[in-house]
């Protein structure tokens, strides 16, 4: 069981590329603490939007993507 006190400022995740990975994106947003950010990494262009979170950013680093979430606050993970 999760202790729900348990929050982080950042979390990378990075799924196999072939994988939907929306139900873990909402599983993960849970622990993000507000202000927090999100890294989630595709090998592909689709734009996730689970529960209707839009990213706040997107990177391309040659075949790789980063679609950058952050629950509430600044905009630029830098």
């Amino acid at each position: 069981m999760r202790d729900d006190r348990t929050s982080f400022d950042v979390i990378f995740h990075d799924p196999p590329f072939e994988e939907n990975s929306e139900e873990d994106l909402q599983l993960l947003f849970g622990l993000v603490r507000v202000g927090g950010w999100l890294f989630h990494e595709r090998g592909d262009d689709r734009v996730l939007s689970p529960g209707g979170v839009e990213p706040v950013e997107r990177r391309r680093y040659g075949t790789t993507r980063f679609l950058i979430f952050r629950p509430r606050g600044l905009r630029s993970p830098c």
